[in-house]
């Protein structure tokens, strides 16, 4: 974008480039900077820390050449770049905090000395992106202009476009790149974005450090956008979760669930610059969501465990299916269905995860009738069974929703809270619980299933009318209970 703002970018850009090759050409070498240290597990997962700051693992930094020395006191005093030095990035400095017409992100500018040093650390950014690429040849205007880019869209685009990225914890995947949607993708991450989100990473959501790094994919949602401004300001509001954005990530959770039966989540939200960086255009621009969205197992060394789920394609173009199907359903029953789904594939306690899918099914399979409750369920239930197996199938359904329902009893009317005589009966009802958990999830991941791809059955009274009439013996009548 030719404007006098980027016009007084290239020359002080132009003018530090050429200062940092005066202190090569005498034989000077930069000092590497500290990066996270990405490894893998045996088991495939990430493995991050902060790297040590005597190791200085990292790319060269090529402006600490500019550094004035410890023992020049005089020339500590003037500074890094003293203007009669640096004209050219004084210039640029000055009309960068004058809140220029042709740079919306700037129109809010910081204090004088915190916006000094904003501005020159961006000049800086984009000479360490040039050396990064051209390496020690001279400066040209075009490959200025391209280290330049996305710092200057920063500053210049009245709106920014970011995506959404969600690492999926402790889950492998087939494939390394999944379409769901024009907007939604699941994508290996790169080192340089594992390394840029570790970074990034904030500690308001409780999750565990190594269940954040146990990530190799993730959800992606693109076509987000945000007004420009003064990036502490929009920093801080992408800083919350957006409801919209996230709605569509747990729905995609909840098809991946549905598809998989993975018991799997999140400990990080991401937002990525699209084209454009503020402070970082030699790395992907990221700011971090801190969230603890992931089953209570993982912080229990989940990062070390020998099997970690895979996600084969064909479960994958499963999930699509679902997912789309989900997003053309209305029935606002549904989105509060698949919400218990995923709290309940979240739940430590076997008996939360227990109400969560009995209530998810009663949402479903039940009617303004609230008599016999269970009964109804359990017969809708085995019904909809009847649709994708056989009579068999449908019993299955029958007897594992009453076995629920038995030990849900026991928890609603409190045996669960009473004290146990013995350790071997706490560990008897501790393992019924777990039992009737896994039994509601599974029939609940069966009944949404079916409905998804059965719509007119979201009418419980369409079950009855059509799969519940009378026992059948003829071929298909198994559907019938």
């Amino acid at each position: 974008m030719k404007t006098h703002l980027a016009e007084l970018f290239d020359a002080a850009l132009e003018e530090v480039i050429k200062a940092i090759l005066v202190e090569l050409k005498k034989g000077r070498r930069p000092q590497q900077i500290v990066e996270p240290e990405l490894s893998f597990r045996q088991n495939g997962m990430p493995s991050i820390s902060d790297g040590s700051p005597f190791a200085r693992n990292g790319r060269a930094e090529y402006a600490s050449l500019l550094e004035p020395p410890y023992n020049d006191d005089e020339a500590r005093r003037v500074g890094k770049y003293p203007a009669a030095k640096f004209p050219a990035l004084h210039d640029f400095i000055d009309y960068a905090l004058s809140s220029p017409p042709d740079a919306p992100g700037l129109a809010d500018p910081l204090p004088a000395e915190l916006g000094h040093i904003d501005m020159r650390f961006r000049v800086e950014r984009a000479a360490e992106t040039y050396f990064q690429r051209c390496q020690e040849t001279a400066s040209t205007r075009a490959a200025r202009e391209l280290a330049a880019r996305s710092t200057l869209k920063g500053m210049q685009e009245p709106v920014l476009e970011l995506a959404m990225v969600v690492p999926i914890a402790l889950t492998r995947f087939e494939p390394d790149r999944f379409r769901f949607g024009p907007d939604l993708f699941l994508m290996r991450m790169s080192p340089a974005l594992q390394r840029a989100r570790w970074s990034a990473k904030t500690y308001g959501g409780g999750a565990h450090e190594a269940v954040l790094a146990a990530a190799t994919h993730a959800f992606v949602l693109t076509g987000r956008t945000i007004p420009n401004g003064n990036f502490f300001q929009f920093a801080q509001s992408l800083s919350r979760p957006d409801p919209v954005a996230r709605e569509t990530i747990d729905v995609l959770f909840a098809a991946l669930r549905l598809a998989s039966g993975v018991s799997t989540g999140s400990a990080q939200e991401l937002w990525l610059g699209r084209g454009w960086s503020v402070h970082h255009p030699d790395r992907p621009e990221v700011i971090g969501i801190g969230v603890r969205r992931y089953p209570d197992w993982m912080n229990d060394f989940g990062w070390i465990r020998d099997e970690v789920p895979l996600v084969t394609r064909g479960q994958l173009l499963r999930v699509r299916q679902i997912y789309r199907s989900v997003r053309d359903i209305s029935d606002m029953r549904l989105g509060l269905a698949l919400r218990r789904l995923n709290a309940a594939m979240m739940r430590d306690d076997s008996a939360d995860a227990i109400l969560d899918a009995t209530i998810a099914l009663e949402i479903l399979l039940g009617d303004d009738d609230s008599q016999a409750i269970s009964w109804k369920l359990r017969m809708r239930a085995a019904a909809l069974a009847g649709i994708v197996g056989d009579h068999a199938a449908m019993l299955k359904m029958r007897d594992a929703l009453a076995r629920v329902y038995s030990i849900r009893s026991r928890i609603v009317h409190g045996v669960r809270g009473r004290k146990q005589s013995s350790s071997s009966a706490r560990q008897a009802a501790i393992e019924e619980a777990e039992e009737g958990a896994r039994l509601a999830i599974e029939s609940l991941r069966s009944v949404l299933n079916i409905l998804v791809d059965n719509r007119r059955y979201f009418d419980p009274l369409a079950i009855d009318s059509e799969l519940m009439l009378v026992p059948d013996q003829s071929p298909g009548g198994t559907r019938r209970t």
